[in-house]
């Protein structure tokens, strides 16, 4: 049976700030890395994505998300993504696939699994999350979208907090489409319906996705 690896001591977890993974467009995009010190591995890695609607929230909130993973034996970052709506859709979901090609490039130098990595994220960043996942490489969200550097976008498992897998309007509320769809997808009804559906994870399930575990309120009037 598969169980939990032994917790590493606090004292031997390592971690770096601010380190560039992707400058698109001229913007330089950052991670922050936590890991065990010790020589053993390779460790799997884990892309923790941040929440805020696709418009707001901060790579700094998942910190206590890295370092708790780090203490299980897992290389965990936490990317800066582009926001909406200076950065609409699928500027995004370029940046974290961008993030998970970089982790595979940075493979040896960080000690990473490239087989072994997996993505969660909270809200907008389960979104994304689910993303990695469902898309595959075939796909292509914008120029930024480093589909020629070679190296896979997609992750082996999904771990989503309450990020929504279907972003067609109609099942969202007005309040929700006007703080975030009209951001993120942009202010136009009729584009926004098919941006909707490019964006939405439910959009690009397959048989050969990996596990997805969600977690989600049953009284959650957002989502």
């Amino acid at each position: 049976p598969m169980v939990l690896p032994v917790a590493v001591p606090r004292g031997e977890i390592e971690t770096e700030t601010g380190i560039t993974f992707a400058e698109p467009g001229g913007e330089t995009l950052k991670l922050d890395m936590a890991r065990p010190r010790n020589s053993k591995g390779p460790w799997p890695a884990v892309v923790c994505i941040h929440g805020g609607g696709w418009v707001s929230g901060s790579r700094l909130s998942m910190r206590p998300w890295i370092e708790y993973l780090a203490a299980y034996g897992y290389v965990a970052v936490a990317p800066t993504y582009r926001l909406a709506p200076r950065h609409p859709f699928p500027a995004a979901v370029a940046d974290v696939r961008n993030c998970v090609r970089w982790l595979r490039r940075h493979a040896k130098e960080y000690n990473i699994d490239p087989c072994h990595i997996g993505a969660m994220g909270l809200s907008a960043g389960g979104h994304l999350s689910l993303m990695l996942g469902l898309a595959s490489d075939d796909d292509r969200f914008g120029r930024e979208d480093e589909v020629e550097s070679g190296e896979s976008a997609r992750v082996q498992a999904v771990v989503n907090y309450f990020g929504p897998g279907d972003l067609v309007p109609r099942s969202w509320s007005d309040f929700a489409v006007q703080q975030y769809l009209v951001p993120f997808l942009g202010p136009d009804a009729k584009q926004r319906g098919e941006k909707a559906r490019q964006a939405s994870p439910l959009s690009y399930i397959s048989s050969d996705d990996p596990p997805v575990l969600t977690f989600h309120g049953d009284a959650d009037s957002l989502v």
